[in-house]
């Protein structure tokens, strides 16, 4: 939820921005839903799964791979 003046700069507008409520835990021994996870929290502006799993115009297989490209794992044991 944001406030943007109007053009006058004396009033302020009520603005709801979309934006994911709630994520539930999940363990990494879930693999594929955690790897999705992680994405959902770094990545802002999803639109869609092939969003998430796009990588400098690369669309990777599948979300570990993903998180393995932009480097939010350390190693592949993570």
């Amino acid at each position: 939820m944001a406030y943007v003046p109007f053009q006058d700069g004396e009033n302020l507008q009520h603005v709801v921005e979309p934006a994911i409520g709630r994520l539930y835990m999940v363990q990494p021994s879930e693999e594929e839903r955690y790897y999705l996870r992680t994405l959902l929290t770094c990545m802002k502006g999803a639109t869609g799964f092939d969003y998430l799993k796009t990588v400098n115009e690369y669309l990777c297989t599948s979300f570990k791979e993903a998180c393995i490209c932009l480097g939010l794992l350390q190693d592949d044991t993570e």
